[in-house]
């Protein structure tokens, strides 16, 4: 039995777009650290990795797909590297009182929700449901809401409210378009 040069595409691992991914869920440890550091500067290190793990977000699968390198695994670190770091951060942040508890909460929510139901599509359907537009926005203006709490400048509070309720609205909108998504896929006949 020969495998295809797409289903043996689809197997790898080690691809540079997942090796990308791979790197922004290492970045978690030390903006983690830096975050709940004291250090003057910390704060302006923490922005500067986080920028570099948007950086990775959006170049990860631009150079899947420009290099036919898209992968079951990819589909599975993208959004769970983009999980993990949001949700770290987030909660640092809550515990600092830099964001509220209720927005944390909606976040962890809609993150554990959606990986239930991609756990659940994995084990019953063998399918695994690739990251989609609104998702990738959302966790944009996420990372921009973090980043403003991060910075905590007085003068942006205004803007961080936006960006506060801009990101629920986004959550929201996403968790429902992922709703839909799984619907559609399980209520599919084989």
């Amino acid at each position: 039995m020969t495998i295809n040069a797409e289903q043996q595409s689809s197997q790898k691992i080690l691809t540079i777009s997942n090796v990308l991914s791979f790197i922004r869920l290492l970045l978690t440890i030390p903006i983690a650290m830096l975050l709940l550091s004291d250090g003057v500067w910390a704060k302006y290190w923490v922005c500067g990795l986080g920028l570099i793990a948007i950086l990775t977000d959006k170049l990860d699968g631009t150079i899947a797909r420009k290099f036919h390198q898209e992968t079951e695994f990819g589909r599975i670190i993208d959004p769970l590297a983009d999980k993990i770091l949001v949700g770290i951060v987030a909660i640092v942040l809550t515990i600092q009182n830099h964001i509220p508890y209720w927005f944390v909460v909606v976040v962890l929510l809609r993150d554990v929700l959606i990986l239930c139901g991609g756990l659940y599509l994995k084990a019953s359907q063998r399918n695994v449901l690739a990251s989609n537009m609104i998702g990738k926005i959302t966790i944009g203006i996420i990372s921009l809401y973090l980043i403003l709490a991060i910075l905590n400048i007085e003068q942006l509070t205004p803007v961080s409210i936006i960006f506060l309720w801009m990101s629920t609205f986004f959550i929201t909108l996403s968790f429902i378009v992922y709703l839909q998504i799984f619907i559609k896929v399980i209520s599919r006949k084989d």
